[in-house]
């Protein structure tokens, strides 16, 4: 008889030490209990080492890594080389798994040997639990492996803790690319898919992944964010050979690279990005896109009188 598979439980953290115990607590309270959580501290300066140390001193199952600031992906994929697990279950240290999740999508993976990533609901919920009974939810839409890929370039449909990943995904088709600071997990589910990864939705009661909104995770640095959405757009349309997925990409990089005018018109690249910014509206023929552009490098003008 099988023995029951271990899933390895991936929690990266930088500052969350607030948030760490919730997070650690959903993972090892999982009604599927053959689990090992694997924190990675990636160069906190809070108490996040005093709090994963005192609970691992009573949890056995919980294991506890530091390494200097080297990024998310760096701390995720040093997670990863140190499971054992033959599934993966990545989690941010601010989020929370439904008790049935990681039974539920382990028990398919174990039936359904052709599915490389299943994945489910993702609710989100406002910070210190406040709207809980008013849960939005975002996923991406299943049908086939190509309108898997196709609703994928489209939109990001995955947010991380989302799937379950059969560890072996990571030794055919790599791991998070660590030089990229943003959107590196959207860059990963696309080259998965692309290259041949099956992904399947399979949702029942109890197996969503809860996502937590607070002021530290929907602030940040919008142009960065922009850039690389810039740059994964421009990679992809590169790698993409089906003429109409290269279609979808092309005008959603058109939109990013409109969007970067209207940034450099901000920080007072005026002249240059405003002439950028009215090639692309005209092209796409999207002049609401230029008058908007035009109004952005007028009132950048005024300021500067």
């Amino acid at each position: 008889m099988r023995a029951e598979p271990l899933v390895s439980v991936i929690i990266p953290t930088r500052n969350y030490a607030r948030y760490l115990p919730e997070a650690i607590e959903s993972a090892l309270g999982q009604s599927y209990s053959h689990i090992e959580c694997i924190v990675v501290d990636d160069g906190s300066t809070d108490n996040s080492a005093e709090t994963v140390n005192r609970m691992a001193q009573k949890e056995p199952r919980l294991l506890y890594i530091r390494q200097e600031n080297l990024g998310v992906s760096a701390a995720r994929n040093r997670g990863i080389r140190s499971s054992s697990g033959e599934y993966i279950q990545l989690l941010d240290a601010d989020d929370l798994l439904e008790i049935d999740k990681i039974a539920e999508h382990k028990a398919f993976l174990d039936v359904n040997h052709d599915t490389d990533i299943v994945y489910g609901q993702a609710s989100y919920f406002r910070d210190e639990k406040e709207g809980c009974g008013d849960l939005f939810a975002g996923q991406a839409s299943e049908e086939s492996d190509e309108a898997f890929l196709r609703g994928m370039i489209e939109r990001n449909g995955l947010v991380i803790s989302s799937p379950l990943i059969r560890s072996s995904v990571f030794s055919r088709y790599g791991m998070f690319k660590e030089n990229m600071r943003h959107l590196e997990d959207w860059e990963f589910w696309l080259r998965c898919a692309m290259k041949g990864a099956r992904f399947r939705r399979f949702d029942p009661a109890g197996s969503a992944t809860l996502i937590r909104i607070h002021d530290r995770n929907i602030s940040g640095d919008f142009s960065s964010m922009i850039k690389a959405h810039h740059d994964l757009r421009a990679e992809l349309g590169n790698l993409l050979e089906n003429s109409a997925l290269k279609k979808t990409n092309m005008r959603h990089l058109d939109t990013a690279r409109l969007l970067m005018a209207y940034e450099r018109i901000k920080s007072g690249e005026t002249l240059p990005a405003l002439i950028d910014a009215a090639a692309l509206s005209l092209s796409a023929l999207r002049p609401k896109s230029l008058l908007y552009a035009l109004y952005l490098a007028a009132d950048r003008i005024i300021k500067k009188r």
